[in-house]
């Protein structure tokens, strides 16, 4: 994988967590508020489903291109593949980040890069 490719996926693997921080801060910051019912408004509930659903949709990309590498780069160990997609599998938007950092970003560090 290209280092710019690397990057790419890097950021797209960044937004799912960020995303459920986001929820999480802007739910808690309507209970301290104690604004009662934010859903009233239909653009900014229609915002937040448009861009939970693209989450979700680009979380199952995300985990096919995390399972496909996993299963045809050759950078993880035989013995830890199964392990590794049981991780990503179910700890999805935890586990990709680690991925990410050791097996795709690690072929940069180490200036073993194969494209």
């Amino acid at each position: 994988m290209s280092r710019g490719n690397a990057i790419a996926l890097g950021v797209f693997t960044a937004w799912p967590p960020l995303w459920a921080i986001i929820l999480c801060c802007a739910d808690i910051a309507m209970k301290m508020s104690g604004v009662s019912n934010p859903g009233q408004e239909p653009s900014f509930f229609a915002i937040v489903i448009g861009l939970h659903c693209l989450t979700t949709l680009e979380t199952l990309i995300l985990f096919a291109i995390y399972n496909r590498h996993l299963f045809k780069s050759g950078r993880v160990p035989q013995d830890k593949r199964a392990l590794w997609a049981v991780v990503l599998l179910l700890g999805n938007i935890v586990a990709m980040p680690f991925y990410w950092y050791f097996y795709i970003w690690g072929q940069h560090r180490s200036g073993r890069c194969r494209h």
